[in-house]
């Protein structure tokens, strides 16, 4: 069975980095998307590759939709397709309601909600290669825990840094795809494996 892969948004730092080595851990090929910080997404592909996983960094504003289409054509472009989607990219500014610049709102909006439909949409459009499929059948979107007591350390401009976000406790794997998509999983040939989960009605 060849390789199943991986993007991962946000995955330079934070939750998204170890969700990424998780995932790389578990034999998966890995697409890092990252927004800015070249040196950060560099630093965990060295970080996966150097314990023997399979990883690249892959630049891309979640929220624009032509960098999200360019980002689904590297990772099959560099590993033949992609079975999960991990959505982890996201920003937070803290402030009370009544001091809370609306550019700061505008910023929030646009990665959290905008970027994440951004990313499913793309993965649920039709494959360039093979148009009868989807990109990507699976998706997930990890979030923190209301339990944690973790505080996060403030940045200049006001927004919280989560690079040193723990991950929430959990009895279960960090799945690689849902089980509705498990059910319809398929083995196919290298030249079409893209779309390795056939899409259902």
């Amino acid at each position: 069975m060849s390789t199943r892969v991986a993007i991962v948004t946000g995955g330079s730092r934070g939750i998204g980095r170890r969700s990424a080595e998780r995932l790389a851990a578990d034999g998966m090929a890995v697409v890092i998307a990252y927004a800015a910080d070249t040196a950060e997404a560099d630093a965990a592909v060295v970080d996966i590759t150097t314990a023997g996983g399979q990883a690249v960094a892959a630049r891309a504003d979640v929220a624009d939709e032509a960098a999200v289409t360019a980002l689904f054509d590297t990772a099959e472009r560099q590993f033949g397709g992609v079975d999960v989607v991990v959505n982890a990219a996201g920003t937070m500014t803290l402030a009370p309601v009544a001091d809370l610049a609306l550019d700061a709102m505008d910023r929030m909006h646009r990665t959290n909600i905008r970027g994440t439909f951004v990313v499913d949409q793309q993965a649920n459009k039709p494959s360039p290669a093979w148009p009868h499929n989807r990109r990507s059948n699976a998706s997930v979107h990890p979030t923190t825990s209301p339990r944690s007591s973790h505080s996060w350390p403030a940045r200049a401009d006001g927004s919280t840094d989560r690079s040193s976000a723990p991950m929430v406790p959990s009895s279960d794997p960090l799945p690689d795809s849902p089980p509705d998509a498990r059910r319809h999983e398929h083995d196919l040939t290298p030249h079409n494996r893209t779309n390795r989960k056939q899409t259902t009605p």
